[in-house]
């Protein structure tokens, strides 16, 4: 199996996901972990842009950089996490 770091998330469409639809299923989720950037709906944010950089192509780790420019630097697990509640929301798929 492929290091967290290799792993490379796709988008099953174009476009967003259903903001709505993430925030009623992932936000108790994310509203439990204290302080952080991932609290309080911020998680959303990290959402639309791993959203806007998960083509099939780019690593986590290329993402992550991204990320940390875009936002604010997040660990690799923390982004993996993010990934996979997409993933088993049925927005994106994760190849290694």
């Amino acid at each position: 199996m492929a290091r967290i770091e290799q792993l490379k998330p796709c988008m099953k469409q174009r476009g967003m996901v259903e903001m709505k639809r993430v925030t009623i299923r992932l936000a108790p989720k994310y509203d439990q972990m204290e302080g952080g950037h991932l609290s309080q709906l911020g998680f959303l944010g990290y959402m639309y842009e791993i959203c806007n950089f998960s083509n099939g192509e780019r690593t986590l780790a290329e993402i992550q950089r991204a990320l940390g420019h875009e936002l604010w630097p997040l660990p690799i697990e923390a982004i993996y996490g993010l990934v996979c509640d997409l993933e088993t929301m049925g927005y994106m798929t994760i190849s290694p």
